[in-house]
């Protein structure tokens, strides 16, 4: 004689000895599967609410049995063993501590960053700003809602005066760029204009004497070498953020090793 009946998420069993409850969804509905392009504190979540809702929703009798099936659930959905105890050591400390309480004293020194977010080493950066007590929050820029306007917004055209806009190559903005010397080393560098403005500014800072650019200055009055801008070629895709493109700039650099004279602009 079956003896359970199911109400809500609860599935409430009659024993000899009493009225069990056990957290148990009425749908077979799956949850998020493990492959998704979900970031990874949205699937910890996932893990993180369905063993916790076990704990809560369940009695003791059969707490057990509530968390086997929700495991079972989320191995269903292609997590891992190792990824499901990671994040129920953190709900068992939860459980056995509670979640400490911040007064107002140190919510005013805790200090916030906003970052754009970028995949991979957004949370890498969330991790290591814990350590400095530093609350980390992620603001993402190319969002559903500006899509239209994105695509259709007017493209501002680019200067046509040769003293500011020479056109040594295709006008693209937003790039990471290299810049080949006559003596056989490159400048890497990144830029939020055209590419051919910020090639027009290089070869003119001889005259304006910019400090970001000394370290091209510096070498060809060392070397007695002189850029090729006709030969600039593009590293980085257009439509990067700022970050985006400083970090692909240092990949570079650094891949460029003793061939390179620029300095990244983040190390």
């Amino acid at each position: 004689m079956d003896r359970k009946i199911q109400f809500l998420d609860l599935n409430i069993i009659s024993t000899d000895h009493g009225t069990c409850w056990r957290y148990n969804q009425r749908t077979n509905k799956p949850v998020l599967p493990a492959i998704s392009s979900h970031t990874k504190i949205i699937k910890n979540g996932i893990i993180f609410a369905a063993l916790e809702n076990a704990c809560n929703k369940s009695c003791s009798h059969e707490l057990r049995q509530g968390i086997k099936g929700q495991k079972l659930r989320l191995e269903k959905a292609g997590y891992r063993t190792i990824l499901i105890k990671q994040v129920s050591q953190k709900l068992i400390r939860k459980l056995l501590f509670g979640k400490p309480e911040i007064d107002d004293e140190e919510k005013v020194k805790q200090k916030t960053a906003v970052i754009n977010y970028d995949h991979g080493i957004g949370h890498r950066m969330l991790k290591v700003a814990e350590m400095f007590d530093v609350k980390v929050m992620f603001k993402f820029p190319h969002k559903l809602g500006r899509l239209p306007s994105s695509i259709n917004r007017e493209r501002s055209p680019c200067q046509e005066a040769k003293s500011t806009h020479t056109k040594y190559r295709e006008c693209k903005k937003e790039v990471v760029y290299k810049i080949p010397m006559s003596c056989g080393k490159v400048y890497v560098g990144q830029t939020g204009k055209c590419v051919n403005e910020r090639l027009t500014e290089h070869l003119r800072t001889k005259q304006q004497g910019k400090e970001e650019y000394k370290n091209m200055v510096n070498h060809t009055m060392e070397c007695g070498c002189h850029p090729e801008p006709e030969r600039t070629t593009l590293l980085g895709d257009s439509g990067r953020s700022k970050l985006g493109r400083e970090l692909t700039e240092a990949f570079w650099i650094h891949k460029e090793q003793q061939n390179a004279i620029s300095e990244p602009s983040v190390k």
